[in-house]
């Protein structure tokens, strides 16, 4: 599992520092980085995924809160 890049822009960065553009690249298209560097891609895409879900359900959720609390009869 790697948690840094070794190469490029983002040479000694982690991951997360790339864009999704990029991300998408490593994760989908041709390259000569290897599967093991594709494999990660795709968990870091999928990681990030998880908190975009996260952080709409913390949005959403205090709200249906609120909703079902005013509408009691």
């Amino acid at each position: 599992m790697f948690t840094k890049f070794d190469f490029g822009q983002f040479d000694g960065k982690p991951l997360s520092a790339a864009d999704d553009g990029y991300m998408d690249w490593l994760a989908n298209k041709e390259h000569k980085m290897g599967e093991d560097w594709r494999w990660n891609a795709r968990r870091e895409i999928e990681r990030r995924a998880g908190a975009k879900r996260k952080e709409a359900l913390d949005l959403l959720l205090p709200a249906i809160g609120r909703r079902r609390h005013c509408c009691r009869s």
